[in-house]
């Protein structure tokens, strides 16, 4: 996904959801990438398990997000901010909520 985050959003102390297929609902599945406490989010939810990776906010630039998941709970996220420069977060900030 593309996305280019305005600046304000570094003032969230709220979630401000970008993509929520129903990773923020209780007891529900689903992925959600958002901003908040001036982190990107990435938030995924399964049965009883759900896991989110934060990695830090980059503003008024567009940039591709990319975030992969493994069953076994493994989570990453990448930013592609420029051609040929990715910034890769291997579990950078992770916790598992049950």
């Amino acid at each position: 996904m593309t996305v280019k985050v305005d600046p304000a959003a570094t003032m969230y102390r709220a979630p401000r959801y970008i993509l929520d297929s129903g990773a923020s609902s209780f007891n529900s599945r689903g992925v959600a990438l958002y901003t908040m406490d001036n982190k990107l989010r990435a938030d995924v939810a399964i049965e009883d398990k759900s896991y989110c990776v934060a990695v830090p906010l980059v503003t008024n630039k567009w940039q591709d997000v990319v975030l992969t998941y493994h069953k076994d709970g493994g989570m990453s996220v990448c930013l592609v901010q420029q051609k040929l420069q990715c910034l890769f977060f291997q579990d950078y900030v992770v916790w598992k909520v049950t």
